[in-house]
């Protein structure tokens, strides 16, 4: 197509919209009213076609229908899309108006009836001849003003259109967001209400879950502290088993042990007994012979002719001393063997020597208390301290303060005294004040009316002083729970006697014992145990 350039107002481009509507068709509606050399037109008289490349339709159905219907029309198709349809001119979105306008001014485009190829070949003989003058007229004389009120007047008319288009355009734009605003309030209110909703129903089950948690943790608490408390009643019901098996094996042990303590002694005492026995019979056969050889000796003798008064005076001298001497002898056998059961304790000795409390409960703190006392500043410890002094200085050492004479004599470990036994019971159980007994060592030592002073073994002494401190307690610093053996044991004939002492020392000889322990396997007061070992641990008889 030629394009007539001198009158733009002769080029008016007829345009046709498909596919669009609302918004985007009053837009492109805006936009071409606006143009002076453009119009908007139905689709059959359009040169330019516009489509919208964005509908609903498939692709390929819109650019065969357009082709089908517009053959000679240009086309151009808007779409956000990278398009490529076959004869269409791609208008992609986002645009501008003036985008729209320059596509659509590249198109050239005739108006219908101008162009002379459309004039029949007798309309030009008819014309006369176009004058030089007449150019004139049709550029600027009347024809063209003619054109130019039309075209003004068109012009108008479109502003008009334009106005009114606008106006709906804005109506129908102002609805459109009043009704968008109403569903986007409706919708907000929907999705507000829907939330709310939603989060009463979340914050209903997360209550839910954390009352079940909550439920399940008590429960499994509960079931923890069961199982705690059984298995709790488990282990008690083990250790009390456990323990009064432990306590069955002790008292079977201790049975035992007291059985054959006593088979020991019983088995000892039928041995003394053979032996005593034995001894007897041979004495008595010893006897005899001295009979038989008695009996010769005054046969031979008569037959001698002794004198007949002198022979029976000689019988009379000679047979009853010969039988006193060896009854002696047997009796001195049977009294060795049996010295310690001869030492029979009256009711008081036992009350001096163990006293009479009952047996304590050494768990107990206010019991265990009364056990123990102490033996600072008493004849007891002056004792121990004078031997140690004594031995160290090689010296005599004389203990002064007390109401008589007391010295230790390390050459022949005695001690002198002027003190008898119920005197020095007193002064075991005399608590004495601050230095009033003291030590004094003497280098050279004469006693005046040595037949006043007793003597006695250290050992001895001290062991008896011990004991009538004592009397059934134990000194402080004794463990009475540890277990400890007896060193060396005690002979009761010379040492000052004890309730069961045979018993206690043989035990303790043996075995590694605890006081408790020995009062459990004897079966024997305690007061009676603790006086033992007050006396032997003042004598350092005990060894771990």
């Amino acid at each position: 197509m030629s394009i007539r350039r001198n009158n733009q107002l002769e080029n008016v481009r007829k345009i046709a919209l498909e596919g669009f509507m609302g918004p985007n068709q009053a837009m492109l509606e805006y936009c071409f009213s606006s143009a002076v050399d453009c119009e908007l037109v139905t689709a059959s008289r359009a040169a330019i076609i516009i489509v919208n490349g964005d509908q609903a339709n498939k692709d390929a159905d819109v650019q065969q229908q357009i082709n089908e219907k517009f053959q000679d029309a240009y086309k151009i198709v808007i779409s956000i899309r990278d398009l490529n349809w076959d004869g269409f001119i791609l208008l992609k979105k986002p645009h501008t108006s003036e985008d729209l306008l320059n596509l659509v001014r590249r198109f050239e485009v005739e108006t219908p009836g101008v162009d002379a190829t459309h004039v029949s070949g007798e309309e030009k003989h008819a014309e006369p001849q176009v004058r030089s003058g007449d150019v004139d007229f049709y550029r600027g004389g009347q024809y063209s003003k003619k054109r130019k009120s039309e075209a003004l007047k068109q012009k108008l008319i479109r502003g008009n259109l334009v106005v009114s288009a606008s106006d709906r355009l804005v109506k129908q734009l102002e609805d459109e967001i009043k009704t968008q605003e109403a569903e986007l309030v409706a919708k907000l209110e929907a999705e507000k209400l829907e939330q709310t909703k939603l989060l009463i129903a979340k914050k209903k089950a997360l209550k839910l879950k954390e009352l079940k948690l909550e439920k399940l943790k008590q429960e499994r608490l509960k079931q923890e502290k069961l199982a705690q408390a059984r298995l709790e009643k488990e282990r008690i019901a083990q250790e009390n088993l456990k323990k009064e098996r432990a306590e069955q094996a002790r008292l079977k042990r201790e049975q035992l042990e007291r059985e054959r303590l006593k088979s020991e002694r019983l088995e000892k005492a039928r041995l003394e007994k053979e032996r005593i026995e034995q001894v007897r019979i041979e004495q008595e056969r010893i006897n005899k012979e001295r009979l038989e050889r008695v009996r010769l000796e005054q046969e031979k003798k008569a037959q001698q002719k002794p004198s007949a008064d002198k022979a029976p005076v000689h019988e009379a001298e000679t047979t009853p001393a010969e039988f006193e001497v060896d009854s002696l002898d047997v009796d001195a056998l049977e009294a060795g063997s049996q010295s310690y059961v001869q030492h029979a304790l009256t009711a008081e000795e036992v009350l001096q020597r163990c006293g009479n409390a009952g047996d304590a409960d050494l768990s107990k703190k206010e019991e265990r208390r009364r056990v123990f006392f102490s033996v600072e500043d008493s004849l007891l410890v002056k004792m121990m301290e004078s031997v140690e002094l004594a031995r160290k200085m090689e010296q005599p050492v004389e203990i002064t303060g007390l109401p008589g004479t007391m010295y230790f004599l390390p050459d022949e470990d005695v001690f002198y005294s002027t003190f008898s036994d119920d005197f020095l019971n007193q002064l075991a159980l005399t608590r004495f004040g601050y230095q009033e007994l003291d030590l004094e060592a003497h280098s050279e030592l004469e006693l005046d009316n040595k037949n006043k002073h007793l003597i006695e073994d250290a050992k001895t002494l001290i062991w008896k002083v011990a004991i009538w401190t004592a009397r059934g307690r134990l000194f402080t610093g004794m463990d009475p729970e540890r277990s400890m053996q007896l060193s060396t044991k005690p002979d009761f004939v010379r040492f000052l006697p004890l309730p069961s002492g045979e018993e206690i020392s043989d035990v303790w000889a043996e075995h590694s014992l605890s006081a408790l322990d020995v009062v459990r396997i004897l079966d024997v007061p305690q007061r009676v145990v603790f006086s033992f070992m007050s006396g032997a641990y003042s004598l350092g008889w005990f060894q771990e």
